[in-house]
């Protein structure tokens, strides 16, 4: 792995002074509090949100696909004024910031349409919803009798505690445990990610430019007609995001980007059958999201250059196949459907590409990435059981020593079978259920910190329990029902799940206390802190707007899986026709030896021009589905042109600082459209 650190370079070394820092004190009361605020109170925000800002103006993820958070910038954001107080000026400095982000970012995870509104909420649904399928594969530890749970339709009763007290621990317990397991996993690969491949996490350079503003005396800044290029970008955020709220919240508002127009929340504008670029066949749709292409802007060039690159391919090859006499009738159907339905050059054959890159891409990027980094990985697990300070340089600025950490992971992996035995999940399904959500998520966190995206969908999910179950077992069994739901949500689809998030967060956080000069130690403590905390004050916040106020008067009551979760995810339609018609393993195959070679000849060779993140997401889903070659095409022109006219001291000082201007604007506007959607539950207008 020679090379690796040079694998993705695209500007100068910004990777910071491995010595060891300062281990300074954690500002426990605000963490906490902040904590408990954004996890009970951005649990009921999600709910008060009308149908036309619940994807977008959450403190979760507002950018579908890129799973891009809001929470960690808003707080960045509210945080800027108290700056200017004088007698505040010293406690809110760089330091500060950087947990008070790392709060916002994690517990962002936690506070959506997924989790706690869609896992376990749920599970509570389906007792009253749909009683006999979940009395009979939903076990009682979930959710309580159909008589109590019904009575968050309506509240307006006290809430029954010792009712609801063994679900809420249970899921407590799933979710806390599984935040640390998650934790574990980042702790003993950030000084691989961090300190050796300098992984940018694109989320956290651009919060980094926002802490980089709020604290006016720590930074020298360039200036532009007077205005730094972060200002210049912010003040593009707020003018690009307002016409994108402004058409949800009001009716009467001029829809200038043609937004309520065959547009996914996402971004995504989808092309229509009447459309003239119909004919393309390959052609699913393109993202106009701001954010999309300022995230775009600060990942490698190599990533956004194969991302619009491999989509041609991917368009080029449908049509030659659709002219072969392939995919007839594609040219009838619009731009969600040739990713979703059938036919598809994403599940269906000659081409197939979601298990390509979904299924074969994701586990050939993490087999071939612990290849390349093998002597990483073997000098930590020598480190973790070698003699008491025997590897003491290595361990120097690690959060904790490596045996504590691989102890971490480990306990924590028995806990959490322990759990999915209380579950009544036998043992071979619980394990493959561990071994799926592991895989997937730490390939996300390849995709998450090295172009800002993620690996969207939930089909690829359960692809291990295809050796168990080819089909659905008749008859259905929870050994069956249990794993196989959680591996297409929480395991697979999205890191607002919390799992995903978990991870993601904990590398972010790592990556910005890099940059900030943030002792590893203090971030570990306070992210356990974290992790602990968010799942229980997110359930509770469920459970208090239930009673109070009634899930029914909420868009969340019908959202996510109105057919019952049981029977959307584990019925024969849905279950044995995914992740692609007809057979699919050798696709997988091919998925994991292209990844391979392009892993290895990127890691390499220096001067080749393929590598395999930009595959994964042009060749399949994220840029059929959710448009993001588009975005990334601009950004590699803009991104070029910057690098070529003025070098890499121009990137650096205003590039980067007008991106993550643009992110901080968009981020404004995006708070103010929640904040009008919340009004608008209590007062319409």
């Amino acid at each position: 792995m020679k090379n690796i650190k040079n694998a993705y370079a695209f500007w100068p070394d910004m990777s910071l002074d491995t010595g060891e820092k300062v281990v300074e004190k954690v500002p426990w009361l605000m963490v906490v509090i902040l904590t408990v605020v954004i996890a009970f109170f951005g649990t009921i925000w999600q709910a008060l949100l009308p149908a036309s800002l619940v994807s977008a103006n959450s403190l979760a993820a507002v950018a579908c696909g890129m799973d891009i958070t809001s929470a960690g910038f808003i707080v960045l954001l509210l945080s800027a004024p108290l700056t200017r107080i004088r007698a505040l000026r010293e406690r809110l400095n760089t330091k500060t910031l950087t947990y008070i982000y790392m709060v916002g970012i994690v517990t962002s995870y936690y506070v959506s349409t997924h989790f706690p509104w869609l896992i376990p909420y749920s599970f509570w649904r389906s007792r009253f919803a749909f009683q006999e399928e979940s009395l009979m594969y939903v076990p009682s530890i979930f959710a309580p009798s159909p008589q109590i749970a019904s009575q968050l339709i309506m509240g307006g009763v006290p809430i029954p505690w010792a009712d609801w007290l063994p679900s809420i621990l249970f899921f407590w317990a799933l979710y806390g445990v599984m935040g640390l397991y998650m934790l574990s996993i980042s702790t003993i690969f950030r000084r691989q990610y961090i300190d050796v491949e300098n992984v940018p996490f694109p989320h956290a350079m651009a919060a980094y430019e926002i802490v980089k503003n709020v604290v006016p005396s720590d930074f020298r800044k360039r200036k532009i007609l007077g205005m730094s290029p972060f200002l210049i970008g912010f003040i593009a955020g707020l003018l690009l995001q307002m016409p994108i709220t402004f058409q949800a919240v009001f009716p009467w508002f001029p829809d200038i980007y043609g937004w309520r127009t065959n547009t996914c929340p996402t971004g995504a504008q989808y092309v229509t059958s009447d459309s003239p670029l119909s004919g393309v066949v390959g052609l699913g749709a393109w993202n106009k999201q701001p954010l999309f292409f300022a995230v775009g802007y600060i990942i490698p060039l190599s990533i956004s250059f194969n991302t619009w690159f491999w989509y041609l391919v991917l368009m080029a090859l449908t049509q030659v196949f659709y002219y072969a006499g392939y995919y007839t009738g594609i040219t009838g159907i619009g731009g969600c459907g040739r990713a979703w339905c059938h036919p598809s050059p994403l599940s269906d054959f000659p081409l197939k590409t979601h298990v390509v890159t979904y299924i074969g891409g994701l586990f050939g990027l993490v087999i071939f990435y612990l290849f390349l980094s093998r002597r990483y990985v073997a000098g930590t697990i020598r480190a973790a059981i070698g003699g008491r300070g025997e590897h003491q340089d290595i361990e120097r600025n690690e959060p904790i020593t490596y045996r504590m950490a691989y102890a971490l992971f480990v306990g924590c992996f028995i806990l959490l079978m322990v759990l999915w035995t209380i579950a009544e999940v036998s043992i071979l399904p619980a394990l493959l259920l561990m071994i799926s959500v592991t895989f997937f998520w730490f390939a996300g966190s390849r995709l998450f910190g090295l172009a800002g995206m993620q690996a969207r969908s939930d089909s690829h999910g359960m692809i291990l329990f295809k050796a168990i179950w080819p089909t659905v077992p008749q008859p259905k069994t929870k050994d069956f029902v249990i794993p196989v739901i959680f591996s297409r949500t929480a395991g697979a689809d999205t890191p607002e799940h919390g799992w995903g998030g978990a991870l993601y967060g904990s590398f972010a956080s790592y990556r910005m206390a890099g940059l900030a000069g943030v002792s590893n130690k203090s971030i570990f403590r306070a992210l356990t802190a974290v992790l602990i905390i968010t799942p229980l004050f997110s359930i509770l916040a469920v459970l208090w707007f239930g009673y109070a106020i009634g899930i029914s008067k909420s868009v969340q009551y019908n959202w996510g899986y109105g057919d019952g979760i049981v029977a959307h995810l584990t019925e024969p339609w849905y279950y044995d026709q995914q992740p692609a018609s007809g057979s699919w393993v050798e696709y997988a195959a091919a998925g994991i030896i292209i990844v391979g070679a392009l892993s290895i000849m990127h890691a390499r060779y220096v001067w080749f021009p393929f590598e395999p993140i930009g595959f994964i997401l042009g060749f399949g889903n994220s840029s059929m589905l959710f448009g993001t070659w588009f975005p990334f095409l601009v950004a590699w022109v803009l991104k070029t042109v910057t690098l070529r006219v003025g070098g890499s001291k121009a990137y650096e000082e205003f590039g980067l600082p007008t991106a993550g201007g643009v992110i901080a604007g968009c981020m404004a506007f995006i708070l103010i459209g929640g904040l009008m959607g919340v009004i608008r539950f209590f007062v319409p207008f």
